[in-house]
């Protein structure tokens, strides 16, 4: 029947499954099913275990029972044939694995040793029987130390060497010393004879890991010892070792070697352990040599040692040794050895490697005979060849690829160009203008030849820096680039003194720096350029070839910045500070949408500028790139005006007037006899003395704020009149390191001292004596003499013929750098905390100067005349056409006076006078005659009577700009 209500029975479906669940379920009975099938194969497995463990106890019962029943018979039998004997023998092995083990009294073990002893006596050893029978013995061995047995550990170790030394020639014995080391002493002296008597048997890698392990070696192991690292398949294993494992090896060999005389050999295996050892090792309690101006050694990537250990390693650079070194480099054949000797002894102490060079270039003048060998090579004449015939700059890798088809070992050359590069730039560094080329060493000639080389090779490791083929080029990529580029700036900054060679080396003929992508380089953003790091850090977008020669291209312009023209680095400076100075607000207004921004008040009175800046600008640090506003107060009180950049200006130049006086209260610098300022010495005399300590501190604090002054007139672009000894200046190029200055550098300091040091290295010996010098120098500070050692315990070293190149360097160094350390750091802290260190790195001492104070070249009228702003006057009137006569008319002196008078600065803008700020304006005093032009330099104003009359202009003017009275003049 049909239902009409809606309503009817439905088959009712438990989509939940709930069914089933309650009874267990599919999902459950599968997962039952699985476990059943686990435990099904466990069962089998456990099963399968149990029958192979049946066997192999069976087999060990059966062995076992074996060896006790036949053990008393072998032991026992006669020996009438060789054959019989091999059997014999190879039975040692298997009662040394199954009964042994079990039974190892010595009423057992002793009969056994004079059996095999004796036997091996009267037969011959084949290669398999002494192997098969030292595998037992050391087996027998492990057993003995766990019953600790050493006496049978002992007298079984003398059975093995007996055995070894009847072992034919080509028997081998792999594992041996691995084996041996592991169950044994290995400060075992009987432990060492059998290793030596496997030696290469076993695998040079095993036996030079044994030599590593080891404190000390008797020197009555030093032949085999020779020999062992002598052999040209060692290097190989010897770079397999860890490096604590090749120091430890060399540290092995040096206790071994006992006697001062060295022999080919000795070279040799030297040679052969440090050419796989290209990092440099220290020691925190090792005597550093003593430099009070010394940094610390940067131990990144170094190997830290034990005190023996250094202490051995330090005899590679005795005097002795180097002799000897230098001895066998004259015999042809030899030189390769000594050659990668040198190269490696230059970086594996780094605080020894002045002392190592010292002997080679002062006491036996042997970087000339490297340049010849170097230039004698022929990888040296076909890359030069190759870059003359094709007109390069730099050498490609595909160049380096079709000579080293020539060329089968090139990793001599650059081991040889490293050694050479580090020889000249340490000679370089200690030597005096008058002696850095000389016909018996390296002409000018040479050095300017050599210059050209150095140029395409630093340029050539800049260039591939970033490809994956750098280290094919050469092993030692990095340690080449860095001497190179280090001895090319050396020899530059020789130049500019002795001027050997042409300005146009110095310069870039086929590669143009487009200045938008160098800014996008250098910006400060870190994730672009990290400050901290010179080498392959940048990162900028772009396919791989375009970003590696962009920043190929950075990198010349912070290590060669020489390479681009000043001008174009000046713009390039000027723009990173239009790039930075919205980052960090300083290009805002004083008041910003109604709140003010972040300048600082001043309220500085005139007679205590240096003073008043101090108290509310000498934390500021950073801050000094924003603004800062200035009020004067005199003896009247506040003076009136609104400071818009020009009365900044002149605070600016007024806390310089005053900081940097020599004679001023503070007397925070000294001047040269070229009235050069430098950081007063007397700071750190008391300072180091603890004498008016807190003072001193304080003095230091004004030394940063003087450097936070200059770091702000460079960053704002305001010139100020003064002038820097370039020996002072040359620590702001390396930020770093504080570039250390040499003997040369004393001639800006004290040009009578310097004269007296170089008739010093001409003395004879006996005048020298004569003198009663020592490693000491006096200073004095208040009155008070005060005595310094050049080096530790200097006062009882005396000066003789022997030692006087490094008194002098020495003498240079402490008045230089030790002597201005501490004062020139804080200053520098001051500069770099406005200005980035990195960017003053693009110029030189001479190039910095002119950033400060601006360019001493000739003034240019027309390009003056074309940037002048008018006020009250236009440019056709005849005032300004005869203050323009007059201006022509004048001296060079008088031209300086007169900007001078008008800027606070002798010179001229370095990017002319468009470039100063605000413009170089003339204005209208008005009619009166009888007045002189006065000028506002806050604003770079002239202000100018209209005296329509040329002569009368040009008296007063020129007595205006003489008495040079400013503002007051009337």
């Amino acid at each position: 029947m049909v239902n009409f209500t809606g309503q009817s029975r439905k088959r009712v479906v438990n989509l939940g499954d709930n069914r089933m669940t309650h009874m267990g379920g599919n999902r459950t009975y599968l997962e039952k099913t699985k476990l059943q099938r686990q435990q099904r194969e466990e069962q089998r497995l456990r099963e399968k275990a149990a029958v192979t463990l049946k066997q192999y106890v069976l087999r060990y019962l059966s062995h076992r029972k074996a060896a006790e029943a036949y053990y008393e018979k072998w032991l026992t039998t006669s020996i009438g044939s060789q054959s019989q004997f091999d059997d014999w023998i190879i039975g040692l092995n298997y009662f040394c694995v199954w009964k042994f083990p079990f039974d190892s009294n010595e009423s057992i073990i002793t009969p056994l040793l004079e059996t095999v002893y004796k036997r091996v006596d009267e037969w011959k050893l084949c290669r398999v029987t002494s192997q098969s029978s030292v595998e037992g013995l050391l087996q027998l061995i492990e057993v003995l130390r766990t019953s600790h047995s050493q006496q049978l550990v002992h007298r079984t170790c003398q059975c093995i060497e007996h055995i070894l030394k009847k072992s034919p020639t080509d028997a081998r014995y792999p594992g041996f010393i691995d084996t041996l080391t592991s169950v044994v002493d290995v400060d075992d002296e009987l432990v060492t004879s059998l290793i030596f008597r496997v030696n290469m048997k076993d695998s040079y890698f095993a036996l030079l890991k044994f030599l590593a392990r080891l404190r000390t070696l008797s020197s009555s192991y030093l032949d085999l010892l020779r020999k062992a690292l002598s052999d040209h398949e060692s290097t190989s294993a010897i770079g397999d070792l860890s490096k604590m494992e090749r120091i430890d090896l060399l540290v092995v060999f040096l206790s071994a070697h006992t006697s001062p005389t060295y022999v080919l050999e000795d070279f040799v295996a030297i040679d052969h352990i440090l050419s796989q050892v290209s990092f440099s090792v220290y020691c925190d309690e090792s005597a550093m040599d003593y430099d009070k101006d010394g940094e610390d050694v940067e131990r990144k990537d170094m190997l830290r040692i034990g005190v023996e250990a250094h202490q051995l390693l330090r005899t590679l650079y005795s005097g002795d040794f180097i002799k000897t070194m230098m001895d066998f480099m004259s015999k042809k054949d030899h030189d390769v050895y000594v050659i990668n000797i040198v190269s490696s002894l230059a970086f594996l102490i780094p605080d020894q490697k002045p002392r190592l060079l010292m002997f080679m270039t002062i006491n036996h003048y042997r970087y000339s005979w490297f340049y010849k060998r170097l230039t004698s090579t022929f990888l040296y004449k076909q890359l030069v060849s190759v870059a003359e015939s094709k007109g390069k700059e730099y050498w490609t890798y595909t160049d380096f690829k079709t000579l080293y088809e020539q060329e089968p070992t090139p990793e001599f050359f650059w081991r040889l160009l490293f050694t050479f590069t580090e020889m000249f730039s340490y000679w370089l560094i200690i030597s005096n203008d008058f002696e850095s080329f000389s016909d018996d060493g390296i002409t000018t000639e040479n050095a300017a030849s050599f210059v050209v080389f150095l140029k395409r090779l630093c340029l050539t490791m800049i260039f591939n820096s970033n490809q994956t083929h750098s280290t094919q080029i050469c092993h030692d990529f990095y340690k080449v680039k860095d001497a190179s580029i280090v001895l090319l700036n050396q020899l530059y900054l020789k130049n500019l003194r002795l001027k050997f060679m042409d300005e146009s080396v110095w310069s870039l003929k086929k590669y143009e720096f487009r200045l938008e992508s160098v800014l996008h380089l250098i910006s400060d953003d870190d994730d672009e350029v990290s400050s901290d790091s010179d080498n392959n850090d940048i990162q900028v977008p772009g396919k791989d070839r375009q970003r590696s020669e962009i920043s190929a291209k950075l990198e010349i312009l912070k290590k060669l910045p020489f390479f681009l023209n000043f001008k174009e680095r000046v713009q390039i400076f000027q723009r990173l500070i239009d790039q930075d100075k919205p980052k960090n607000g300083a290009d805002m207004p004083e008041f910003f949408f109604g709140s003010p921004t972040r300048s600082t008040q001043v309220n500085a009175r005139r007679e205590h500028l240096l003073e008043d800046g101090f108290k509310y600008l000498g934390q500021s640090g950073p801050q000094l790139k924003h603004g800062i506003q200035v009020t004067f107060f005199n003896e009247y009180g506040q003076e009136a005006g609104v400071d818009g950049g020009g009365i900044t200006k002149e605070f600016l130049s007024g806390v310089v007037l005053e900081g940097f006086d020599p004679n001023g209260q503070r007397r925070l610098f000294k001047e040269t006899s070229e009235h050069q300022l430098y950081p007063n010495d007397e700071i750190f005399t008391k300072y180091y003395n603890k004498i008016d300590f807190e003072q001193q501190l304080e003095q230091l604090q004004y030394l940063r704020f003087l450097g936070n002054i200059v770091g702000k007139c460079l960053y704002d672009q305001v010139l100020i009149d003064v002038s820097f000894a370039p020996f002072f200046l040359n620590k702001w190029c390396n930020a770093k390191n504080m570039m250390k200055n040499s003997i040369n550098d004393l001639n800006y300091l004290d040009p009578e001292l310097f004269k007296n040091l170089v008739k010093f290295t001409k003395m004879s010996g006996p005048d020298i004596e004569d003198l009663d010098l020592n490693f000491t120098v006096n200073t004095r500070a208040d009155g008070k003499q005060f005595k310094f050692d050049l080096v530790k315990n200097g006062e009882a070293i005396k000066v003789t013929a022997a030692n006087r190149s490094n008194y002098i360097h020495q003498m240079a160094n402490f008045l230089l750098n030790t002597s201005l350390h501490i004062q020139s750091k804080h200053f520098l802290q001051g500069v770099f905390a406005v200005v980035n260190s990195n960017w003053l790195k693009m110029f030189d001492f001479n190039e910095l100067q002119m950033l400060i104070s601006g360019s001493k070249a000739k003034l240019d009228i027309a390009n003056w005349k074309q940037n002048v702003e008018y006020g009250g006057y236009l440019e056709s009137e005849s005032t300004i056409q005869y203050f323009w006569q007059v201006v022509e008319e004048m001296t060079s002196e008088e031209q300086s006076k007169l900007v001078k008078f008008v800027t606070s600065v002798s010179r001229a803008p370095l990017l002319g006078f468009q470039s100063l700020n605000p413009k170089f304006g003339i204005r209208n005093s008005g009619r009166s005659t009888d007045r002189l032009p006065t000028a506002a330099t806050c604003v770079n104003l002239l202000k100018l009577p209209d005296y329509q009359d040329k002569e009368v202009l040009r008296q007063k003017l020129i007595y205006a700009i003489n008495v040079d009275a400013g503002f007051d003049l009337s």
